[in-house]
């Protein structure tokens, strides 16, 4: 690097065997990173967001009964509150886990897990292929460090599995400009992203309507037609069921069952349809656009499974300072069809992302893909101060006190809160339920999302037990469950003859308790199991 730019390209001269002193650094950014990863995994994030549960239940339920929830069996995309969960992937890649480790948190979360663990030598590779080793060891610090990335591989949410995916896809995608025959494992990948977040439906086609040409364009080893078809052929045929998905749910086409899996129709409105501009008006071009400059600059939605508001993606300042830099660096400044330069597939990559957001009402984990480019490009520019080596390590001291001040507050005053929002007792207060009293029982539906699959679980339920839901919006995007079997939700809705009650201390006034009826305290919910009835009840 000369003066203050960072070259669009590195000459592959300067991509040298990795030094002793590159791998023991490297080494103790995966040890840290790892470490705060790892560290009270499956307990911290106490309680359950209810896409995780949903998605972890319905793993569960297909692996021990061949069905989800609503009945279908084995689907692309599940079914699940009937408007659809994408991250059918993240579901079947967690049953291994499930059958080693039952129903339980780590389980659900293990798959995030260990792509967020292998996302970080999987950075350094990708950022090494782009730049230099400098760069690439900045690069994979910066993630290391990310309070998203950290949060998003603790978390059992299905769209968390996209971005390390695209990430692999692209890393291939790049290997195969050398090494053809990895063209068609790149292209396989991108194709399973589909299965891992909806979103892949519009960024990865985009993102490949550059990056396959440009990659077959600059190949320096002409790659062979049949290869070429051969990639094209598998991502097409793995990209098919999507398309018959979306299809018969936009035209309410009857389900297409297989042997093997189901592409299934919907009970109630895709979410695809709702959260983007292109069906039913739902979305505006002009608000989208607002709300994703507001979402880039704060970088907070309020969504406390994301990130923290304090620290955001990857700590406000330096990182916007240098996220700016890093982009006006890698400017490419000779003609990207002339001469191969890989930074194109970063700008490829963040001009996807951006259009995403662009078409549908954006959250940071709808548009998770965009921040992995973006940590990139601030590598990039942090790396444009490597003549100043002074400068560079005080602005590194500042990063690691920054991610100290994170992980206290993640592991403390975040934990609690997310512990009482999440109700985090939940399971061991509706199995006590279950198992004291044998006639129907009513669950709070404050500070629980979803209480139905909570409840199936915490119980770890036969799903055909679900048959008979009745919802209170059965059309709705999520369907809210009134009950099914013997449980209700919503202390209004509940029975006379309910015979426990899971809530809040705080609700025990909305209910009639009767003579006898004892009171059970957990740490966040209380258990009431009915007793005798009064005797001028009686009467």
């Amino acid at each position: 690097m000369h003066g203050t730019t960072l070259p669009a390209t590195v000459p592959l001269c300067m991509e040298h065997a990795l030094t002793r002193k590159t791998l023991i650094i490297l080494a103790l950014i995966f040890a840290v990173g790892a470490s705060v990863r790892l560290y009270k995994f499956g307990t911290v994030p106490a309680g359950l967001h209810q896409d995780e549960a949903s998605l972890a239940y319905d793993a569960y339920s297909l692996l021990h009964y061949g069905i989800e929830r609503n009945g279908v069996r084995f689907p692309l995309i599940l079914p699940s509150y009937g408007s659809g969960q994408s991250g059918t992937l993240a579901a079947y890649l967690s049953m291994p886990f499930l059958a080693l480790f039952d129903l339980t948190p780590v389980a659900g979360r293990a798959v995030n897990l260990l792509f967020g663990l292998a996302a970080l030598p999987l950075f350094f590779l990708f950022a090494r292929k782009i730049w230099d080793n400098y760069t690439a060891l900045l690069a994979v610090f910066l993630l290391a460090i990310s309070p998203w990335h950290i949060m998003q591989s603790r978390w059992g949410l299905d769209c968390n599995l996209f971005p390390p995916l695209f990430l692999l896809a692209t890393y291939l995608l790049l290997l195969a400009r050398e090494r053809p025959r990895l063209l068609p494992v790149s292209l396989t990948v991108y194709g399973l992203c589909f299965y891992a977040y909806a979103t892949a439906y519009l960024v990865v086609p985009l993102f490949l309507l550059f990056a396959f040409p440009y990659i077959l364009h600059h190949a320096q080893s002409k790659i062979p037609r049949r290869t070429v078809f051969l990639s094209l052929g598998v991502f097409f045929l793995l990209a098919l069921p999507i398309a018959l998905y979306v299809i018969i749910n936009h035209w309410k086409l009857q389900s297409i069952a297989t042997p093997l899996f189901t592409i299934p129709r919907l009970p109630g409105t895709p979410r695809i349809e709702v959260a983007t501009i292109f069906w039913q008006g739902h979305q505006s071009l002009h608000t989208n656009i607002a709300a994703l400059g507001r979402l880039l600059l704060n970088q907070y939605d309020g969504w406390v499974e994301s990130t923290l508001p304090q620290f955001g993606i990857c700590y406000f300042f330096p990182t916007v300072l240098f996220l700016f830099l890093g982009i006006l660096a890698t400017v490419p400044k000779k003609n990207m069809l002339r001469s191969y330069q890989p930074v194109a597939f970063l700008y490829a990559w963040v001009l996807a992302a951006l259009l995403l957001g662009m078409v549908m009402h954006v959250a940071i984990h709808r548009m998770n893909i965009l921040y992995i480019a973006l940590i990139l490009f601030t590598a990039a520019g942090l790396s444009v101060l490597r003549r100043w080596p002074k400068t560079t390590w005080v602005i590194i001291v500042s990063y690691v006190l920054l991610f100290v001040a994170f992980s206290l507050t993640y592991f403390g005053q975040h934990a609690r809160m997310i512990a009482d929002r999440y109700d985090a007792d939940f399971d061991d207060a509706i199995t006590f339920a279950s198992q004291h009293v044998q006639g129907n029982i009513c669950v709070t539906t404050t500070n629980i999302e979803m209480p139905d699959i909570r409840t199936l679980y915490a119980l770890k339920m036969d799903p055909h037990l679900y048959a008979d839901v009745v919802y209170a919006n059965p059309k709705e995007v999520a369907r809210t469950a009134r009950s099914f079997n013997r449980y209700y939700f919503g202390i209004g809705y509940c029975p006379p003859d309910t015979e426990a009650y899971v809530l809040r201390p705080d609700e025990l006034i909305q209910i009639s308790r009767n003579r006898g009826s004892t009171t059970y305290h957990f740490k966040w919910l209380i258990v009431v199991t009915a007793g005798e009835k009064p005797e001028a009840d009686e009467e």
